[in-house]
């Protein structure tokens, strides 16, 4: 149950840092360059923090249903 806790506090940080990287991609709209433009760093940054959030919620699914079957 703790650890559960622990990926729940993991997934509301990474569920912040998401909203921060999508609203940095938005900001972007005046960069001069190509439209569509978004710098490399940001783009890594962004894959980094939603694949984590993925690879919580696969753990967190995981470890409640251990829970379940232990009872």
């Amino acid at each position: 149950m703790e650890r559960i806790h622990k990926i729940n506090k993991l997934l509301v940080i990474t569920y912040n840092l998401g909203g921060l990287c999508l609203m940095l991609i938005g900001a972007m709209v005046g960069v001069p360059g190509p439209p569509g433009y978004v710098p490399l760093g940001i783009k890594v940054i962004t894959g980094i923090v939603f694949g984590t959030m993925i690879v919580a919620h696969v753990v967190r699914y995981i470890l409640e249903k251990r829970l379940e079957k232990t009872g």
